[in-house]
């Protein structure tokens, strides 16, 4: 796939062959001006390649790197406005809606107005990780989060791949993300970066007891209704996906290279 500017322009982007699987996240690194996130909105479909062919499979859900702007629509308005635009507003999405804004700490009865740039940032965050969408496109998803939003923020992504979504994530920001591809854009081309061998994954849930049966792992530490797991990076995807089959909250997932 190739994007230029204009006829006779250099290329933005040139040769770039990329397939995000389902069910795995492929985080995408480069500098300013790398070309990132124009083509994560080529992905989006809200751009078009010069040349070259995308093929998109299912339900697409974009999170631009631009927080909203200002509305008087509320934080749940807003949310329930864009799943309707997608023919869904069921039980279980007002439900989804009130668990991911839990999670991350956000007011859906607050007005976008009235947010602050990281909030905004959050519902946008919401919008692309509810259920139901195939593709999910991020783009910088922890700028303005504090760190314990980031590593919240970082767990549910985590989680909607655990789901079986394909992930693509723009990210210049810490290495949270524990991705199963890691992507570099320089001079418009893809390259494939290392992902350390041995790493494991730092996880921590919120499950009733009832529920902790159905789990693959068995946690490290148990504080009430709190799990904390420590898995090799290839069964995370596994843990994500029983804990939310299980009615749990993924609470935080952070990858650690083993020393």
């Amino acid at each position: 796939m190739v994007k230029r500017y204009g006829r006779g322009a250099p290329p933005v982007l040139r040769g770039v062959d990329l397939a995000v699987r389902p069910g795995s996240v492929v985080e995408l690194r480069g500098g300013n001006g790398a070309g990132k996130s124009t083509l994560l909105r080529i992905a989006a479909g809200l751009a078009r390649a010069t040349g070259g062919r995308v093929q998109r499979c299912g339900a697409v859900a974009y999170a631009p790197v631009a927080a909203l702007e200002e509305s008087r629509f509320t934080a749940h308005a807003y949310l329930r406005h864009i799943l309707r635009l997608r023919g869904r507003w069921t039980p279980a999405d007002r439900s989804a809606v009130r668990g991911l804004a839990e999670s991350l700490g956000l007011d859906p009865r607050a007005r976008l107005a009235r947010l602050s740039t990281g909030s905004r940032k959050k519902v946008l965050l919401v919008q692309a990780l509810l259920p139901g969408a195939d593709l999910v496109l991020i783009d910088e998803p922890f700028d303005g989060l504090d760190a314990a939003a980031a590593e919240t923020s970082a767990g549910l992504i985590r989680a909607a791949a655990g789901r079986g979504a394909a992930v693509l994530v723009v990210s210049h920001g810490p290495e949270l993300l524990a991705p199963d591809r890691r992507l570099s854009l320089r001079h418009g081309r893809l390259v494939e970066e290392a992902v350390a061998a041995g790493a494991r994954v730092a996880v921590r849930v919120r499950l009733v007891e009832g529920g902790r049966r159905t789990l693959p792992a068995r946690p490290m530490l148990v504080n009430g209704d709190l799990l904390d797991f420590s898995v090799p990076e290839r069964e995370a995807s596994a843990l994500l996906r029983a804990t939310l089959d299980a009615g749990g909250e993924v609470l935080r997932v952070e990858r650690r290279a083993e020393r």
